[in-house]
Protein backbone atom coordinates (compact mmCIF):
# COMPACT_ATOMS: atom_id res chain seq x y z
CA UNK A 1 0.00 0.00 0.00
CA UNK A 2 1.10 3.53 -0.44
CA UNK A 3 1.40 6.33 1.55
CA UNK A 4 -1.90 8.43 0.67
CA UNK A 5 -5.06 6.97 0.68
CA UNK A 6 -8.45 9.02 -0.89
CA UNK A 7 -11.51 6.81 0.38
CA UNK A 8 -14.99 8.34 -1.26
CA UNK A 9 -18.30 7.06 -0.13
CA UNK A 10 -21.68 7.94 -0.99
CA UNK A 11 -23.25 8.17 2.80
CA UNK A 12 -26.40 6.67 1.97
CA UNK A 13 -24.48 3.63 0.21
CA UNK A 14 -21.61 3.16 2.51
CA UNK A 15 -22.75 -0.03 4.09
CA UNK A 16 -22.55 -1.72 0.50
CA UNK A 17 -18.86 -0.71 -0.47
CA UNK A 18 -17.58 -3.54 -2.23
CA UNK A 19 -21.17 -4.80 -3.45
CA UNK A 20 -22.92 -3.26 -6.61
CA UNK A 21 -24.53 -0.64 -6.25
CA UNK A 22 -20.90 0.59 -5.42
CA UNK A 23 -20.73 2.42 -2.22
CA UNK A 24 -17.32 3.60 -2.29
CA UNK A 25 -14.03 3.59 -3.69
CA UNK A 26 -10.30 3.82 -2.63
CA UNK A 27 -7.67 4.38 -4.38
CA UNK A 28 -3.52 5.05 -3.05
CA UNK A 29 -0.50 7.66 -4.22
CA UNK A 30 2.74 7.56 -3.42
CA UNK A 31 2.46 12.09 -3.86
CA UNK A 32 0.38 14.02 -1.35
CA UNK A 33 0.11 17.28 -4.13
CA UNK A 34 -1.23 14.04 -6.60
CA UNK A 35 -3.80 12.88 -3.55
CA UNK A 36 -4.92 16.06 -2.74
CA UNK A 37 -5.40 16.65 -6.62
CA UNK A 38 -7.54 13.55 -6.77
CA UNK A 39 -9.42 14.58 -3.45
CA UNK A 40 -10.51 17.71 -4.82
CA UNK A 41 -11.74 16.37 -8.55
CA UNK A 42 -14.12 13.65 -6.65
CA UNK A 43 -15.64 16.33 -4.32
CA UNK A 44 -18.86 16.70 -6.53
CA UNK A 45 -18.82 13.10 -7.17
CA UNK A 46 -19.43 11.53 -3.87
CA UNK A 47 -21.07 12.82 -0.66
CA UNK A 48 -17.36 11.97 1.64
CA UNK A 49 -14.23 12.16 0.50
CA UNK A 50 -11.30 11.58 3.01
CA UNK A 51 -7.90 11.86 2.45
CA UNK A 52 -5.56 9.60 4.72
CA UNK A 53 -1.67 9.72 5.66
CA UNK A 54 -0.13 6.56 6.77
CA UNK A 55 1.91 7.23 9.89
CA UNK A 56 1.95 3.77 11.69
CA UNK A 57 -1.50 4.09 11.52
CA UNK A 58 -3.82 6.13 8.93
CA UNK A 59 -4.09 9.27 9.95
CA UNK A 60 -6.83 11.42 8.20
CA UNK A 61 -5.56 14.93 6.76
CA UNK A 62 -8.60 16.54 5.35
CA UNK A 63 -12.39 15.66 4.08
CA UNK A 64 -14.95 17.06 1.93
CA UNK A 65 -18.51 16.44 3.01
CA UNK A 66 -20.76 17.43 0.03
CA UNK A 67 -18.33 19.21 -1.33
CA UNK A 68 -17.09 21.32 1.72
CA UNK A 69 -13.39 21.26 2.65
CA UNK A 70 -12.50 20.21 6.40
CA UNK A 71 -8.80 20.02 7.58
CA UNK A 72 -7.50 17.56 10.51
CA UNK A 73 -4.05 19.31 10.69
CA UNK A 74 -1.80 21.93 9.05
CA UNK A 75 -0.02 19.51 6.58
Amino acid sequence: MKKYLVYSSDLPLMPLVGQNPKGGNLEDFDDLSIARDYAESEKDHWDLVTLYEKKGEWARLEYFVKGRKYSESAT
